[in-house]
């Protein structure tokens, strides 16, 4: 990380929230209200394969949740794969209350 300036965090530029000399602060983004598209990660492992012997279909719907990660899971409930730690802000999100479903929109079995 750097900074410039004060190296107080709400010199950045955007930084709605700002009060000059106070540090920390947030960028004034709701990250929660984002929309999340990522490739998942761990899907040969996932309960999915195992259970199907293959990845999901193209249009399958997903939903967000936790279960020892963030995970993408199918209607039932099966968990499909993992995302990418990049997304781990999600749980404080899945906890006040947001809800991410959405469907596949890629799906191919071979290792990329």
């Amino acid at each position: 990380m750097g900074s410039t300036g004060s190296g107080n965090f709400s010199d950045y530029p955007g930084n709605v929230n700002a009060v000059k000399g106070v540090t920390g602060g947030e960028s004034g983004i709701n990250v929660c209200s984002r929309g999340i598209r990522t490739r998942l990660e761990d899907v040969a492992i996932s309960d999915y394969f195992q259970k199907n012997g293959n990845v999901p279909p193209v249009g399958t719907s997903v939903i967000i949740a936790f279960a020892t990660r963030i995970v993408a899971l199918d209607d039932k409930g099966v968990v499909i794969g993992n995302l990418p730690t990049e997304f781990n802000y999600l749980m404080r999100c899945l906890k006040e209350g947001y809800q991410y479903e959405g469907q596949v929109e890629g799906s191919s079995n071979v290792l990329l």
